[in-house]
């Protein structure tokens, strides 16, 4: 549209018989013809704009110095608006996929954690009954995977049996599920 606006704004130029013939013809290779003025737009917006805009400002009226500034400055600000729109978008996708990545991490972690605690309750578990009671428990304490797990949880062995007590639902047995979702919530309050 701006080629063929400016196309019809030199015309009165190119054609007037007492004008500079050789600026004429400059003018006419930049804007004579509706393709001529539309490989020059492509030049003004993608490559080197001043030899355009120069022929025109300085050889046929200032008013185009405007033209092509505002012209510039708009495509300028739209290539740009849209780069930065993509620019956006692609930056919440990502982060989209960083938290969903992060949560799928989290359940993984948190499986792994649950079939670990449930391989210790069954080591701990002697009689295989399917409780386990503080006596059964407490001799597992020197063990240095129990160490290491309670130590991870920032358990203080020296609080151990009020943990326990807290993991009991009164009956002084713990079940697995006892045991895992005790755990579970100690670890998510460390």
């Amino acid at each position: 549209i701006a080629g063929m606006l400016l196309s019809q704004l030199v015309e009165g130029f190119l054609t007037n018989p007492d004008g500079n013939k050789q600026l004429q013809r400059q003018v006419f290779l930049y804007y004579g013809t509706f393709w001529r003025s539309m490989i020059t737009m492509f030049e003004i917006t993608f490559a080197n704009w001043a030899p355009a805009c120069r022929l025109l400002l300085d050889n046929v009226g200032e008013g185009f110095g405007l033209f092509f500034l505002v012209y510039r400055c708009a495509i300028g600000f739209a290539v740009l608006a849209v780069i930065q729109a993509v620019f956006i978008q692609q930056t919440m996708k990502t982060a989209q996929q960083d938290v969903e990545f992060m949560m799928r991490q989290k359940s993984n972690e948190k499986a792994k954690l649950i079939l670990r605690l449930q391989s210790i309750f069954k080591a701990v578990d002697e009689s295989g009954d399917g409780y386990v009671c503080w006596e059964e428990f407490e001799p597992h304490l020197s063990d240095p995977n129990m160490k290491l797990m309670l130590s991870t949880l920032e358990i203080d062995m020296k609080d151990i049996r009020t943990v326990f007590q807290l993991m009991d639902d009164g009956d002084g047995l713990l079940t697995v599920e006892e045991f895992t979702t005790g755990v579970l919530s100690l670890k998510g309050s460390a």
